[in-house]
């Protein structure tokens, strides 16, 4: 997938969270919010990848994982992150809530308050973990 691509599964998985909230389906909601920060890094690493280029085959290898730390390292965010959170307390809590997901929360059942936290992390207008991934 491009980067275009991943941006466009991040979004549907964001907008498909918050439709499940609403729908009380929090176990599917929770997972996906997850997920759209995963597609958002992706997209982020993919912007990194050159069409003239040979990239590294460990790098390559590194990005297929569901692990949002790595693909924070990866994508070069770590700073970027770790300075945002210090000077945005909104943005801390909600990274703080974004960083508890795996992608084993699919075999986990999530309360109403556990999955709409989550989504509201990820999706919240300015300080939401996918406009913090855009922004930088």
């Amino acid at each position: 997938m491009n980067r275009r691509e991943w941006e466009r599964q991040a979004q549907s998985h964001a907008r498909s969270a918050q439709s499940l909230i609403h729908t009380k389906h929090f176990d599917a909601a929770y997972h996906l919010a997850g997920l759209a920060v995963e597609c958002a890094l992706k997209s982020r690493i993919a912007s990194m990848f050159r069409a003239s280029d040979i990239p590294d085959k460990r790098l390559v290898n590194d990005v297929h994982t569901h692990d949002l730390s790595v693909l924070i390292r990866i994508a070069g965010l770590r700073d970027r992150l770790a300075a945002e959170q210090q000077i945005n307390a909104q943005f801390d809590a909600n990274w703080k809530t974004v960083a508890t997901w795996s992608i084993d929360s699919r075999y986990r059942s999530w309360t109403q308050a556990e999955a709409t936290a989550l989504v509201n992390a990820v999706t919240e207008r300015g300080t939401g973990v996918l406009s913090c991934i855009r922004r930088f």
